[in-house]
């Protein structure tokens, strides 16, 4: 089981969360999300467990165990909720995750979303670091950064 600790320290801003999986050093996201409050929705799906993706409701199912990171984008458009589903949109396209929370799409936020000003600050924000990040620990990550550490230590020694 994870230890979802670092949640806490996750904003309560309007903003987009991509989850990522156990070793999964690459850009790729399992998830993508959006939330007017960040830090209750992300809980809802690791530690309450109650979201539709989590609980088995939709098609495919989010395994919180297997969820080792969680990055976060936030805006001030994101305020407004049109703005934070455009973007949302946005980051389905630009990260193609597994798993997407979507499922009808107001016709307000598809036009947003084709607009070049907005789309072209919005691929900014998803190709710069996010706004933030938690990495959720357990046993096997602390055993895997232990066989790094001793390979890092031989190399060393032959040194």
């Amino acid at each position: 089981m994870r230890s979802f600790k670092e949640l806490k320290h996750l904003p309560q801003f309007s903003g987009i969360y991509a989850f990522k999986g156990i070793n999964d050093r690459s850009r790729m996201y399992s998830y993508i999300g959006m939330a007017s409050q960040l830090r209750d929705r992300v809980s809802q799906h690791l530690i309450r467990r109650d979201s539709s993706v989590t609980t088995g409701a939709s098609t495919v199912a989010l395994n919180p165990d297997k969820i080792s990171e969680c990055h976060w984008w936030v805006h001030d458009s994101f305020n407004d909720k049109v703005y934070l589903e455009a973007a949302e949109l946005i980051a389905f396209n630009k990260f193609n995750p597994t798993l997407t929370s979507r499922g009808t799409v107001s016709n307000q936020a598809k036009v947003i979303s084709s607009e070049t000003k907005f789309k072209d600050e919005m691929d900014l924000l998803f190709d710069n670091i996010p706004s933030g990040y938690a990495v959720f620990y357990d046993l096997e990550w602390a055993i895997e950064k232990i066989k790094e550490l001793e390979k890092e230590i031989e190399i060393l020694k032959s040194k």
